[in-house]
């Protein structure tokens, strides 16, 4: 194990690393060194040498050193995130390394393994025990603790966001692009770009499945899905390639740019699964029915109607639910089946009664984690 010097990454925190590592002459203080690079290589979704880096300290970890294996064991929850957004594989990484830091008593692994925590159960939507992992991280770090002071902060913003409290939201958005600023690390900018843009471009949908959405509001969440779009070329990320696409699909249908949507649903479609988003498919193929209806091709739609209505139990956010059934609603309308339309109307309309008491019910809960956090930067541990 060498540290390079090449720069190849654009990244402040890994040339840090880099940096560290040549200077350092204490052989477990190396390790752990490079155990972090690991994991900054895997947020940049350079897997390969994540999964090699990983190897060789595992072979060279051998009497089992508890803050190395911590590391060790956090780069690989990270590998798994970011190879293919693998929450149950992921999240089983991160709960050990918390707990091994914790043992440890190495304050920074257990913070950041904490605040990969939260992620990982604000993904399952377990709003609470995503609330619990956020206190931990801030309890568990330092204000110099960046990575994961950094990603609580963004967690608790995803969440806010989640929960409709988008101008709250940015304010710990802001936060977080702070601690990755002093950090360095491009890659939590970058991550964060992303999900400013991905819970515009659902909040944009859900609201076109019910009412007029403004031109104004296109555009403004046109330039996030762009801005998140541009880093992510500039970094050089390959993995998880279907995503941004079928952000940009989902705008093209706001906008009833039929032709443009199908296209990009049908061009990327079948990297969904592979990119862990399973769960989205039975919505993507709705509004993909919606659009071969609107461009008139009432046979191919009603083969995809078929097809998301086979795979509908795939589908368990109700936000994502409520804007399924109205798809299909639409599409009942259009080929003059009053049947279909009013069934999915229903469906819809109680899934987004379900979805908007879900938003306030999480919002009575993250005042609670606001207090408490708050709390904690106030009177450090």
């Amino acid at each position: 194990m060498e540290a390079r010097d090449d720069q190849s990454y654009s990244s402040r925190s890994i040339l840090n690393l880099d940096a560290l590592i040549t200077n350092c002459r204490d052989e477990n203080t190396r390790f752990v060194l490079f155990a972090k690079k690991a994991g900054s290589l895997a947020r940049f979704s350079c897997i390969d040498e994540a999964r090699s880096l990983v190897k060789e300290l595992r072979a060279a970890n051998g009497a089992f050193d508890p803050q190395l294996s911590g590391w060790i064991i956090l780069a690989e929850g990270l590998i798994e995130h970011f190879d293919s957004l693998n929450n149950v594989k992921s999240k089983d990484k991160f709960n050990r390394a918390l707990l091994v830091g914790q043992m440890a008593g190495d304050r920074e692994l257990a913070g950041t393994a904490a605040a990969w925590m939260a992620h990982c159960e604000l993904v399952s939507g377990q709003i609470s025990a995503a609330s619990n992992q956020i206190v931990t991280a801030f309890k568990w770090s330092d204000e110099n603790s960046y990575d994961a002071r950094g990603r609580a902060s963004m967690v608790l913003g995803d969440a806010l966001n989640w929960a409709g409290q988008t101008e709250l939201a940015r304010k710990w958005y802001r936060d977080a692009r702070n601690y990755a600023i002093r950090e360095g690390d491009i890659a939590m900018q970058n991550v964060m770009l992303f999900n400013l843009a991905a819970f515009g471009v659902a909040n944009l949908t859900l609201l076109d499945c019910s009412e007029p959405t403004s031109a104004e509001a296109w555009k403004w969440v046109s330039l996030e899905v762009a801005s998140a779009a541009n880093l992510n070329h500039a970094l050089g990320i390959q993995s998880l390639s279907s995503l941004i696409p079928m952000m940009r699909a989902e705008l093209f249908v706001v906008k009833r740019q039929w032709k443009e949507a199908s296209a990009l649903f049908e061009a990327h479609m079948s990297r969904v699964v592979a990119d862990g988003q399973k769960r989205l498919l039975p919505k993507i193929i709705s509004q993909l029915a919606w659009c071969q209806a609107n461009l008139g091709d009432m046979d191919e739609a009603f083969v995809s109607f078929r097809k998301s209505v086979d795979i509908c139990a795939d589908c368990t956010d109700l936000d994502d639910l409520a804007v399924l059934h109205f798809r299909l609603s639409g599409v009942g309308k259009l080929i003059l089946n009053q049947e279909i339309q009013n069934y999915h109307a229903t469906l819809a309309a109680g899934y987004l009664t379900r979805f908007r008491n879900q938003q306030a019910e999480m919002f009575e809960k993250l005042r609670d984690t606001i207090e408490k956090v708050n709390f904690q930067i106030k009177n450090p541990t």
